[in-house]
């Protein structure tokens, strides 16, 4: 869906500038934008907390600091505020689960609590 999006936005700035480089440009910047959904992302767990590894940044959060876990069927959201808030996208980190052997989202969230808990493997 954001491919025909991106496609769609690009094609729409090409008829309205009467510019191939400005839409070649265009969904460039989308692209880059939504990196986090056409880049891949790799995301460690350790002992300290889990890291995120985006194209262009790197997100951390820490065992001490994760005041609350949601999940649902596409992954994983910790936070460093107890509540919801409209800051979570900058306070928070959205983890989502592999294929082939990595850890799905209970085990994601069992993990998660249990390093909050203090009960560490």
């Amino acid at each position: 869906m954001a491919v025909v999006l991106v496609s769609g936005l690009s094609v729409a700035t090409v008829v309205y500038s009467g510019s191939v480089l400005v839409g070649v440009a265009a969904s460039g910047l989308l692209i880059l934008a939504l990196n986090r959904f056409f880049l891949p992302t790799r995301f460690e767990i350790d002992e300290d907390g889990i890291t995120a590894r985006y194209p262009l940044r790197r997100a951390r959060q820490r065992w001490g600091e994760i005041r609350r876990c949601v999940s649902d069927q596409h992954g994983v959201f910790v936070s460093t505020r107890a509540r919801r808030s409209r800051f979570d996208a900058y306070s928070g980190m959205q983890i989502l689960p592999g294929v082939d052997g990595s850890p799905t989202v209970p085990d994601i969230v069992q993990l998660v609590n249990a390093h909050r808990a203090g009960v560490t493997h």
